[in-house]
């Protein structure tokens, strides 16, 4: 038998694609197995011709020819129809066309008038208020739309992006400026003399020399500013309730009492990008006029280009979508029309984690759509595709892994909540302090969690969690996904 399928696999290799025969581990199991199976279905067909014998007469008094001719028709017209059943539906056949990163200054579609009226408050304003609600795409208009037209014009700002997300209190803040000052503009840190990375206490005169040899004023863009708040809500608050004058939380904060003279001397310009929900607490950073930019969702109608976008191919490539017209056109309209709200608005957050989520799919149709669970569904599938690669990766389950995600969800699924490393061990007394770290470093690096380092003249440990508040449903859809049979039952 071995003789035989070595034998086979011989002859179809000049018959097959090498590149498939490539992908087979085991080609000699596998050509035993594709034996059996023709086997099979030849058994089959004998099986049918005795039916077909029973059952009509007239087939038994025909020649023989003709009964297994009739018998090959009827199998071949069924496998025709099984074939059109799966050839005639919607296929990704590029599935990493369906990952947008936000970021990118390609798909901003139809945020060009925002990037221009924000940039041109930036310009003009010493002190700017970014709001939106958690998802509306702040940081995405930051990073992909104002830097780049910053760097579009001699005359504009020069930008550094500050990620408050993980900041320590004070001056580890100008740690984090300084850093963000010689990555994103080394050469020009050098062009004035400076050969290594900044300390803390060079990062402002840095600053205004930049602006005197570059004839740019500086512009700090403080993002994630509501989650540095929330980390350091008592130092906004005094009793935890009464909001602190400008001038009694500039006394508390160097860092903060240095921003706010440079600002104020027209040394640098200032853009605090922060949600919507926290953005009384930044009334205790107004030390000089300012102005707000409210960033709404985006509207549904912009979306078309961008899907158009991403399924585009030149003529000479393999395309995005086969048979677009047999599933996907329809699954488009269906997910922008489940995706919009209210003024037929869109979250740019929800429309990466669905065309995340369907990218997996062998088919795109409607129907596989409400097989999954709709939108709510596609947010439980990105969870729990990264919470399964994870999980391999650390050697334990995906339900852990889910679970420890849980610790870090409101259980309105809305919000995230945030727990000390220490706090987790305590939680998870069976996970492995190693294997929890590694576990929640490969959720950050997957963009499922983010940290908090402590402060360096503090104590603690690393506070983590959700890296966005719109992940909250989907872990909690995954967790409840887990206990389906359970809660069933109940």
């Amino acid at each position: 038998m071995i003789y035989i399928s070595n034998a086979y696999v011989d002859i179809t290799r000049s018959m097959i694609d090498k590149q498939l025969l490539d992908r087979i581990p085991d080609p000699p199991k596998a050509a035993l197995g594709l034996l059996v199976l023709l086997l099979g279905l030849a058994n089959y067909a004998l099986d049918l011709l005795d039916k077909l014998r029973t059952h009509w007469e007239f087939i038994a008094e025909l020649p023989t020819w003709s009964q297994l001719a009739l018998t090959f028709f009827i199998c071949a017209f069924a496998f025709y129809l099984l074939w059109l059943a799966i050839k005639g539906k919607s296929r990704l056949l590029r599935p990493e066309r369906f990952i947008v990163r936000p970021e990118t200054p390609g798909f901003l579609i139809g945020r060009e008038p925002e990037v221009n009226d924000l940039g041109g408050l930036c310009i003009r304003e010493q002190l700017i208020f970014l709001f939106g609600e958690s998802g509306c795409g702040k940081s995405a208009l930051v990073r992909g739309g104002l830097v780049p037209w910053c760097e579009q014009g001699s005359g504009r700002p020069l930008p550094i992006v500050i990620d408050l997300a993980a900041a320590p209190w004070d001056q580890g803040v100008s740690a984090l400026l300084g850093r963000s000052l010689w990555i994103e503009h080394k050469d020009a840190c050098e062009l004035i003399g400076y050969k290594n990375y900044p300390s803390s206490d060079e990062v402002f005169d840095i600053l205004i020399k930049l602006e005197a040899r570059t004839a740019r004023i500086p512009l700090l863009i403080f993002d994630q500013f509501d989650d540095y708040q929330t980390a350091y809500h008592e130092k906004f608050y005094s009793n935890g309730s009464v909001l602190l004058k400008v001038e009694e939380f500039l006394r508390q904060n160097k860092f903060w009492h240095q921003v706010a003279s440079h600002v104020r001397t027209e040394h640098c310009h200032c853009l605090f990008v922060s949600r919507d929900d926290t953005s009384a607490s930044l009334d205790a950073l107004k030390f000089c006029e300012s102005r707000t930019f409210l960033l709404q969702r985006i509207q549904d109608t912009l979306i078309e280009p961008l899907f158009d976008k991403i399924t585009a191919s030149s003529s000479d490539d393999l395309p995005v979508v086969e048979f677009p017209d047999r599933g996907w056109n329809q699954l488009r309209r269906r997910l922008l029309n489940d995706l919009s709200i209210q003024n037929a608005r869109i979250l740019p957050i929800q429309l990466a984690i669905a065309l995340d989520s369907i990218r997996h799919w062998r088919f795109l149709t409607v129907a596989q759509y409400r097989k999954q669970g709709e939108l709510a569904g596609l947010e439980r599938l990105h969870i729990e595709d990264r919470a399964q690669k994870i999980g391999q990766e650390c050697g334990i389950t995906t339900r852990l892994v889910i679970e420890v995600l849980m610790s870090l969800t409101d259980r309105d699924g809305k919000k995230t909540l945030r727990q000390g490393y220490d706090e987790l061990i305590r939680q998870f007394p069976g996970l492995e302090p190693n294997t929890l770290s590694t576990a929640l470093e490969r959720l950050e690096q997957s963009h499922v969690v983010r940290r908090r380092v402590p402060d360096p003249a503090g104590s603690g440990s690393e506070i983590w969690f959700l890296y966005h508040d719109y992940l909250a449903r989907g872990v909690i859809e995954a967790h409840r996904a887990l206990d389906r049979w359970r809660l069933y039952l109940h």
